[in-house]
């Protein structure tokens, strides 16, 4: 599918109102109506987003609300769907480049932002000279579901990016921590097929409710996102990636 392609505008704009409930509605929620959105449901997913948030009471956009009763118009509670054309209120969450295990020992020497993705092969426990001063860290920075992750992202097209980083709640407790990738996809790029194939293989590594945050390029992102990218470890990029390829880098 392309940007031109039947049905992009619903699905881009559905994809877009699934990334604003991040944080707001349960991962399990925010990990099945991912996966009906790649599957192509949209009256189910329709359906079911309505139920909910008329439910928890999380609100939508007015262009996202005629975009629901647009797609489901006998939707079960559509009508008591909260719609606000204010911004959402940040959702206190916390986030670290690396794990609670990490953070109880080196929370201190390790940046909010980290970059593993320097190295000379695709091995994300190869860290840069950049990181020298990790290097006794290397092997607990990074694990094996984020190596296989980025393995199978490689080989994706349209991705420019990819991030992960580990959420806390807004207490700030290291404790339920959950593991969040952030996929940054080119424009004009299905990012809800990235969405959908990610989580495939996070359920593979048994990543209970994988949450990925696929966004395009240039997008406006909410305070959840934000804070994420700002705190995340940078894990591979199609440029660093063509320079090694170019080098001779396995």
């Amino acid at each position: 599918m392309t940007e031109t392609g039947e049905g992009w505008a619903e699905r881009a704009a559905m994809h877009r109102l699934l990334l604003r409930l991040a944080g707001r509605v349960p991962d399990e929620f925010v990990s099945y109506t991912r996966k009906v959105l790649c599957d192509g449901d949209l009256l189910l997913l329709s359906g079911a987003l309505s139920a909910s948030l008329a439910q928890l009471g999380v609100s939508v956009t007015p262009d996202e609300f005629e975009l629901l009763r647009g797609l489901a118009p006998e939707a079960k509670g559509i009508e008591l769907i909260p719609v606000s054309a204010e911004p959402l209120p940040p959702t206190g969450h916390v986030f670290s480049p690396v794990s609670a295990e990490v953070l109880a020992v080196s929370a201190g020497s390790v940046p909010l932002r980290l970059d593993l993705s320097g190295g000379s092969t695709f091995d994300l426990r190869e860290v840069g000279p950049e990181l020298a001063s990790l290097a006794d860290l290397a092997m607990v920075l990074t694990d094996d579901t984020d190596q296989e992750t980025v393995n199978d992202l490689s080989f994706e097209g349209g991705v420019v990016a990819v991030r992960r980083a580990w959420r806390f709640a807004a207490s700030g407790a290291p404790v339920e921590a959950q593991r969040v990738f952030l996929i940054e996809a080119a424009p004009g790029w299905p990012a809800w097929d990235l969405t959908g194939s990610t989580q495939v293989v996070l359920g593979e590594e048994r990543v209970r409710y994988p949450q990925v945050e696929t966004y395009w390029s240039g997008d406006e992102l909410s305070a959840y996102h934000k804070s994420a990218l700002e705190n995340a470890a940078l894990l591979w990029t199609a440029e660093a990636a063509a320079r090694r390829e170019a080098a001779g880098g396995e």
